[in-house]
């Protein structure tokens, strides 16, 4: 009699690593691991004949260090994205991290994590990645700091509509509250520490785009995608380290719905339409491409093919939905190049 094959869960906590095997009859036993370290969940793993593991299936909110140093050991690793997933497991009303295992197992043993499943990258395009996510989340930070050194200058009768070169506000903060100023020696303080702060975020921001353009430069496709207008070292990093791998998709018009820049379809009955953007995939990456095609429609002087096609756009279904359809377009354009190896050609 063969072996019964076994489909397992891993629903990885801080703490806690609960782990579900479920067999062919559906018949599950939950074990517990303390935190989430590889080689204590390897070691409740090969407890079971490898022979007899089907999927061990995880959500990608897990981090991709596990599911990668799991799939080197051997095993059949499956990574599920946790926005589907959550569908299948929310039709438990008791959410335990033991009912959660024992979902993912039963997704896993349901077939469908084709479906549900997320790419892994490798090291490096993760390291990427990294820096691209810091990099947006300092310049959201840099705003705000902006914003609220206005703010409390204009309280204190400082009049302008943007900020001048941060050397020039610290002249005037220093001129407008001298020694002699009465009960708002706290007040130049905390300006002046509100600057110091949005010195050093901004010296370290030029550091980090200086080093992100240099790895721009340095990786021929990026290269090759700076070489169509309007695209910058961001905009290529983004949209390589999201991709990572150009040859998983079929067509190279897939990556539009894979980035969630396609209309989303709907058909009930007599009704048939399409909708927005779906906004699947990847959120920052495509904000890039959209920016990057606001440029294109704006401001970028070279002439193009795909420019010429969404500036024709613009006069006929506005700027907003015109920067969207383009986006998708260079999206398309940049996954064509990266397959075929080929460079830039405007038209």
């Amino acid at each position: 009699m063969e072996p019964q094959p076994v489909w397992i869960g891993v629903d990885v906590g801080e703490r806690n690593t609960s782990i579900c095997f479920l067999d062919l009859g559906n018949r599950y036993r939950i074990e517990k691991v303390g935190g989430s370290r590889v080689s204590e969940i390897a070691e409740r793993l090969d407890a079971l004949e490898r022979s007899r593991i089907a999927t061990v299936a995880l959500e990608a909110s897990a981090g991709h260090r596990l599911p990668r140093e799991l799939a080197e050991l051997g095993f059949p690793v499956v990574t599920i994205d946790p926005g589907r997933a959550r569908k299948f497991l929310s039709l438990r009303q008791t959410k335990t991290d033991e009912n959660d295992a024992r979902g993912l197992a039963e997704i896993a043993k349901l077939g469908t994590t084709s479906r549900l499943a997320v790419h892994v990258k490798n090291v490096t395009c993760e390291q990427l990645r990294f820096q691209i996510v810091l990099r947006d989340q300092l310049v959201r930070q840099k705003t705000a700091l902006r914003n609220a050194l206005r703010s409390h200058m204009r309280a204190f009768g400082f009049e302008f509509t943007r900020l001048p070169p941060l050397v020039e506000l610290r002249k005037q903060i220093n001129a407008q509250f001298g020694p002699a100023s009465d009960g708002l020696g706290d007040t130049k303080e905390d300006l002046l520490t509100l600057l110091e702060f949005t010195e050093t975020l901004n010296s370290y921001l030029a550091r980090l785009n200086r080093r992100l353009a240099q790895r721009a430069e340095g990786l021929a496709v990026t290269k090759r995608f700076m070489a169509i207008p309007g695209v910058g070292p961001i905009a290529a990093l983004s949209f390589y380290s999201a991709i990572e791998n150009p040859h998983r998709f079929a067509r190279s018009r897939d990556v539009g719905a894979y980035l969630g820049v396609t209309p989303a379809h709907k058909q009930s009955g007599s009704m048939n339409r399409n909708g927005r953007i779906t906004k699947a995939g990847n959120k920052l990456t495509r904000s890039h491409l959209v920016m990057s095609a606001g440029v294109i429609l704006g401001h970028a002087n070279t002439d193009f093919a795909v420019g010429d096609w969404g500036k024709e756009l613009r006069s006929r279904v506005g700027r907003g939905k015109a920067r969207v359809a383009l986006a998708r377009k260079l999206a398309v354009l940049m996954l064509a190049m990266w397959r075929k190896g080929s460079k830039f050609e405007a038209y």
